[in-house]
């Protein structure tokens, strides 16, 4: 599996970690998030995929960030433990047709770029 790998390959990187699995739960991994010391670390790691052409994604924007409860006066710091994960998450490349080559080629840029951010 695709995430036992990178579980795996990642568990000596000490600047992000893995989401932890709950034993009985069974997770689908449409994706693989990673989470950063902070978002500066974050932000780098991601622009520095993106210049080897993997292409990660930011998710989990707390609801009160979003346009409309903005707008009716939510304020990020109502919710402290949703702002901080989406200040450091980054979901990297996971899908069921990944090929061996696709998967080492992400492990081996995330260990890498790791290595300059530390």
């Amino acid at each position: 599996l695709i995430s036992e790998k990178y579980r795996k390959e990642f568990n000596n990187i000490n600047i992000f970690n893995c989401i932890k699995e709950i034993d009985g739960y069974i997770n689908s991994y449409h994706l693989f998030p990673i989470i950063f010391k902070n978002n500066e670390i974050r932000n780098k790691a991601y622009n520095l995929l993106k210049e080897k052409n993997i292409f990660c994604q930011i998710h989990y924007m707390p609801v009160n960030r979003h346009y409309y409860y903005k707008s009716i006066g939510y304020d990020y710091k109502e919710t402290p433990k949703a702002y901080d994960f989406y200040q450091r998450e980054l979901s990297i490349p996971i899908y069921p047709k990944m090929s061996g080559e696709e998967i080492d080629y992400v492990v081996e840029a995330v260990k890498n770029i790791s290595e300059g951010l530390i």
